[in-house]
Protein backbone atom coordinates (compact mmCIF):
# COMPACT_ATOMS: atom_id res chain seq x y z
CA UNK A 1 0.00 0.00 0.00
CA UNK A 2 1.72 2.85 -1.05
CA UNK A 3 0.18 6.11 1.28
CA UNK A 4 2.61 8.99 0.92
CA UNK A 5 4.92 9.44 -2.07
CA UNK A 6 6.32 12.22 -4.36
CA UNK A 7 7.03 13.33 -7.78
CA UNK A 8 8.52 16.08 -9.36
CA UNK A 9 7.55 18.22 -12.70
CA UNK A 10 8.24 21.57 -13.28
CA UNK A 11 4.41 22.69 -11.68
CA UNK A 12 5.24 20.26 -8.99
CA UNK A 13 8.22 20.37 -7.63
CA UNK A 14 9.74 17.48 -5.08
CA UNK A 15 8.92 19.34 -1.81
CA UNK A 16 5.46 18.53 -1.54
CA UNK A 17 4.43 15.31 0.64
CA UNK A 18 1.18 13.44 -1.15
CA UNK A 19 -0.99 11.24 1.15
CA UNK A 20 -3.00 8.68 -0.82
CA UNK A 21 -6.54 7.96 1.40
CA UNK A 22 -8.43 7.08 -1.01
CA UNK A 23 -8.63 3.11 -1.53
CA UNK A 24 -9.98 0.81 -4.20
CA UNK A 25 -10.30 3.71 -6.95
CA UNK A 26 -14.03 4.49 -5.75
CA UNK A 27 -14.91 7.25 -8.81
CA UNK A 28 -17.40 8.44 -11.10
CA UNK A 29 -14.34 8.37 -14.08
CA UNK A 30 -15.98 11.24 -15.89
CA UNK A 31 -14.02 14.95 -14.28
CA UNK A 32 -13.29 16.72 -17.39
CA UNK A 33 -9.43 17.16 -15.82
CA UNK A 34 -8.72 14.19 -14.90
CA UNK A 35 -5.87 11.80 -16.26
CA UNK A 36 -7.21 8.03 -15.03
CA UNK A 37 -8.55 5.60 -16.99
CA UNK A 38 -12.21 6.27 -18.33
CA UNK A 39 -13.93 2.28 -18.76
CA UNK A 40 -13.51 -0.50 -16.79
CA UNK A 41 -10.99 -2.09 -19.27
CA UNK A 42 -8.41 0.57 -18.30
CA UNK A 43 -8.96 0.24 -14.09
CA UNK A 44 -6.03 -0.44 -12.25
CA UNK A 45 -3.66 0.36 -15.21
CA UNK A 46 -0.96 2.95 -14.42
CA UNK A 47 -2.10 6.47 -14.84
CA UNK A 48 0.41 9.56 -15.27
CA UNK A 49 0.00 9.95 -11.44
CA UNK A 50 1.31 6.57 -10.50
CA UNK A 51 3.97 6.39 -13.25
CA UNK A 52 5.20 9.93 -11.73
CA UNK A 53 5.34 8.27 -8.56
CA UNK A 54 7.13 5.36 -9.93
CA UNK A 55 4.30 2.96 -7.62
CA UNK A 56 0.99 1.80 -7.77
CA UNK A 57 -1.28 4.28 -6.30
CA UNK A 58 -4.63 1.95 -5.53
CA UNK A 59 -5.36 0.88 -2.73
CA UNK A 60 -5.98 -2.29 -1.36
CA UNK A 61 -8.09 -0.78 1.88
CA UNK A 62 -8.79 2.74 3.63
CA UNK A 63 -5.66 3.06 5.88
CA UNK A 64 -6.29 3.97 9.14
CA UNK A 65 -5.82 6.88 10.82
CA UNK A 66 -2.76 5.38 12.69
CA UNK A 67 -1.48 4.35 9.45
CA UNK A 68 -1.69 7.72 8.00
CA UNK A 69 -0.25 9.31 10.64
CA UNK A 70 2.96 6.59 10.80
CA UNK A 71 3.43 6.99 7.33
CA UNK A 72 3.78 11.08 7.36
CA UNK A 73 6.27 11.00 10.28
CA UNK A 74 8.12 9.03 7.89
CA UNK A 75 8.90 10.35 5.47
CA UNK A 76 7.87 14.05 6.17
CA UNK A 77 11.18 15.86 5.47
CA UNK A 78 11.69 19.73 6.74
CA UNK A 79 12.22 21.03 3.29
CA UNK A 80 8.90 19.78 2.73
CA UNK A 81 6.34 23.26 1.22
CA UNK A 82 3.20 21.08 1.27
CA UNK A 83 1.34 17.93 2.39
CA UNK A 84 -1.29 16.72 -0.47
CA UNK A 85 -4.19 15.05 0.80
CA UNK A 86 -5.23 13.00 -1.83
CA UNK A 87 -6.72 9.85 -3.56
CA UNK A 88 -7.15 8.08 -6.66
CA UNK A 89 -11.27 8.43 -6.51
CA UNK A 90 -13.59 10.44 -5.63
CA UNK A 91 -13.78 10.81 -1.65
CA UNK A 92 -17.34 12.88 -1.48
CA UNK A 93 -19.02 9.59 -3.28
CA UNK A 94 -18.80 7.71 0.56
CA UNK A 95 -21.14 10.56 2.03
CA UNK A 96 -25.16 9.62 2.25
Amino acid sequence: MTITYRFSTPVYPSNILYVNIVSNYTCINDCAFCSRPRTKKDFHKPNIYAIKAGTSLYLKKTPTLKEIITEIARNISKKDKELAIIGLGEPLIHLP
